[in-house]
């Protein structure tokens, strides 16, 4: 009996000691790229440079609390993960000049979102002088192509939605925490071994690891670039001139609709961190440059547009972390900006 114990020790002290380092060291709460790297957070104490959610108040309204109460809306925002960052996103940096109210919060696909409720009977029910709308780049041309340029959103299935959207918040939200049995065990401290010790590398599929050419992009004072791997995937469309014809094509039928309805449009695409860290990757030669930008600038719009790339570029090197160093998106440093940005496109 107790060479079984002895044995059945031995098999599960390693597996427990693995999911006691996973426990420890990995972190399901911080940025997105870490989190499905499966990496240890090598920089602890790096979110610690922004304010929380919690410690800023949001000042612009979310379409769902107020529907009900409004008739009219100064400027409404529509788009994916980049447009709903609560208190830390661009919206409250514009909600102290303009009247912003968000629509759906997190839109799956905010074009088709929008060309849905054109085709409806939103803009009946609201008056509203600007829309904003913002999508990643990397699904930007994907979306124009797979947009149902006939689909309807009525203003009635709009309220039901809200109602069944909000009975799902109030059943709780699914717990993301720290799980046991896990086989991340294995993978936590061999990816990040992996990342302690080389300069490029493909975590899961889904994250890239490589250096960028100077330690002054991140408050982490490190070369370390991480960036998903969907970026590059992405460029197979986005670098095509006609592909990304067809995207402004869509946008330009957009802004012509709700012309007619009173409304601008005003257009912007938040830049993959990939294509705005890209002319400063130590292996640049390695990796395919990014088209998307240059291409979409030269062609004709109906619409407002903000090349937010550009504005970002702009400010590389004069601030730290326009984006986070451990997340696919922009910090609260660069959703200020944009912010500036639209501010002065909408007062002009």
């Amino acid at each position: 009996m107790k060479k079984f114990i002895y044995t059945t020790a031995l098999f599960l002290l390693p597996i427990l000691l693995l999911h006691l380092f996973m426990y420890l060291f990995y972190t399901y709460e911080k940025g997105d790229l870490i989190r499905t790297a499966y990496l240890v957070d090598f920089y602890p104490n790096y979110r610690d440079n922004f304010k929380s959610n919690e410690e800023v108040d949001t000042l612009y309204d979310y379409f769902e609390e107020v529907f009900e109460d409004r008739s009219a809306i100064q400027v409404l925002t529509i788009g994916d993960s980049f447009s709903y960052k609560g208190s830390l996103g661009y919206q409250n940096y514009l909600a102290p000049y303009f009247d912003v109210v968000h629509f759906n919060k997190q839109s799956i696909d905010p074009l088709q979102k929008l060309s849905s409720l054109v085709n409806g009977d939103f803009f009946d029910h609201y008056q509203v002088d600007y829309v904003i709308l913002e999508s990643v780049e990397r699904l930007a041309v994907l979306r124009s192509e797979r947009i149902k340029i006939k689909k309807k959103l009525d203003f009635k299935d709009i309220r039901n939605q809200i109602i069944i959207d909000q009975e799902k918040v109030n059943q709780g939200k699914a717990d993301y925490g720290y799980k046991f049995p896990s086989k991340r065990i294995f993978s936590i401290p061999y990816n990040s071994l992996v990342y302690s010790f080389v300069d490029q590398y493909q975590f899961e599929d889904r994250v890239n690891f490589t250096k960028l050419d100077q330690g002054t992009f991140f408050s982490t004072h490190s070369e370390d670039f991480l960036f998903v791997n969907s970026d590059v995937n992405a460029l197979s469309r986005n670098n095509d001139v006609r592909r990304v014809e067809g995207l402004n094509l869509v946008l330009n039928n957009l802004a012509q609709k709700l012309e007619q309805k009173g409304v601008q449009l005003v257009v912007f695409i938040a830049p993959d961190k990939y294509d705005l860290y890209y002319d400063h990757l130590k292996f640049r030669e390695d990796y395919e440059k990014p088209l998307f930008f240059d291409i979409l600038a030269r062609l004709d719009k109906d619409y407002l547009y903000v090349d937010s790339k550009a504005v970002l570029e702009s400010y590389l090197g004069k601030k730290k972390d326009l984006y986070y160093y451990d997340d696919t998106h922009w910090s609260p440093v660069g959703a200020e900006l944009i912010a500036e940005e639209l501010k002065d496109v909408i007062g002009n």
